[in-house]
């Protein structure tokens, strides 16, 4: 009786993959994702499908869907707070007040909600047409 295995045993021996879980082939994934998440600025599915497509050029059997997208999230989670960290310590930088009066921007004042637009003054939108009647697009 053949075993859920066999096959990727078979692939292994024939073509000469790799199974997920080995170490040098681990290692080199991991820094490919990382410097993936951290210079393109991609979606999760963009970086799933960079993911899959390093796998395959490298010879590595595809892990569980599951499994190869959770690693996906948590190296997006990764680049998302050492984009963070790297703003605000540029920002401390520049001007240590700055990061004071960019938190202060989110806060909500009393009655729990925030101007509109038209209420803190900024220009109503025109459309083409309003702005320019008789002769169409200025130029």
């Amino acid at each position: 009786m053949q075993t859920l295995y066999d096959h990727a045993w078979e692939i292994r021996k024939a073509y000469g993959y790799r199974v997920y879980g080995d170490r040098e082939a681990g290692r080199k994934f991991r820094t490919f994702l990382h410097g993936r998440a951290w210079i393109h600025a991609e979606g999760p599915v963009a970086l799933f499908d960079h993911a899959v497509g390093w796998l395959r050029r490298h010879r590595v059997l595809l892990p569980g869907v599951q499994v190869l997208a959770r690693q996906v999230s948590e190296v997006r989670a990764a680049a998302e707070r050492r984009l963070h960290a790297t703003v605000a310590s540029a920002v401390r930088r520049a001007d240590p007040a700055l990061s004071a009066e960019l938190v202060a921007l989110l806060q909500v004042p009393e009655g729990g909600r925030r101007p509109g637009p038209r209420e803190r003054g900024w220009p109503k939108r025109w459309s083409g047409w309003r702005r320019f009647p008789r002769s169409g697009w200025a130029g």
